[in-house]
């Protein structure tokens, strides 16, 4: 079986690989839709980790999010 790609209006937002790590990227939309969708996919793979919005910055658990972002399993 293959790597699993979402899109969000055209855009690949993440990569679950079949090791099942994750990458994850806004494509530079950091809007509260694309935010909401990331969480979606975090929430179906993982357990208590997201992303959240400080001072108009993303971070994913006490990182700072960046588009390539990748959670490894």
């Amino acid at each position: 079986m293959g790597d699993t790609t979402v899109r969000l209006h055209g855009n690949r937002i993440a990569t679950i690989y079949n090791n099942g790590d994750i990458q994850l990227s806004s494509c530079g939309w950091e809007t509260v839709t694309t935010k909401s969708r990331l969480n979606a996919i975090l929430d179906t793979f993982l357990s208590g980790i997201g992303i959240y919005q400080k001072d108009f910055v993303w971070y994913i658990g006490k990182d700072t999010f960046f588009d390539g972002y990748v959670i490894h399993r």
